[in-house]
């Protein structure tokens, strides 16, 4: 059986509607793999200017320092579900 982890982008549309952009399968999720994907991301819907974007992510260890390199403009925040489960593992009870 092969191993590896899936990387993917969504994206909203006008209707307020989450649809996937892209996906890659790599053998480990590191900053290199989210480096080559992100750039190819870019390239890809041709972002140019990443002033209008906001990314969110689940706090990867790596990827803030990608998103402030490819992505320098842009808006990035954490995903709620992650804060809150790395903050519920900190404060039992």
């Amino acid at each position: 059986m092969l191993k590896g982890e899936i990387l993917s982008a969504v994206g909203r549309d006008a209707n307020n509607e989450m649809y996937p952009i892209p996906w890659a399968v790599v053998e480990i999720e590191n900053t290199d793999s989210w480096r080559c994907f992100l750039d190819l991301l870019k390239v890809d819907i041709q972002i140019n200017n990443s002033f209008h974007w906001t990314l969110i992510t689940d706090q990867q260890k790596g990827l803030v320092n990608v998103i402030k390199e490819l992505f320098p403009n842009s808006e990035h925040r954490n995903c709620c579900r992650h804060i809150h489960a790395n903050w519920s593992k900190k404060h039992r009870g």
